[in-house]
């Protein structure tokens, strides 16, 4: 009973993931269709990017390109 107990009052443990079982989880087709990010151990999934961000993102970087002075670089992720 008192290793009940125990476990009630601990609560769930929380796994941190490393990077070896973060890309043998991509490899084994775990992640297919979804854009997940590993960000210190724990496993970040994004929704799908929308048009409308997408147009943002295309219109502010065209114009940071147009701006920016030689030897700058703007890369979109």
């Amino acid at each position: 009973m008192a290793t009940a107990q125990a476990e009630i009052i601990t609560g769930p443990k929380v796994h941190k993931w490393t990077r070896e079982e973060y890309y043998k989880m991509a490899g084994a087709g775990l992640f297919n269709d979804k854009r997940v990010e590993l960000i210190e151990g724990t496993l970040v999934e994004y929704g799908h990017k929308r048009p409308l961000y997408c147009t943002a993102v295309t219109l502010v970087g065209n114009e940071l390109r147009e701006k920016a002075s030689r030897g700058c670089g703007v890369f979109r992720r």
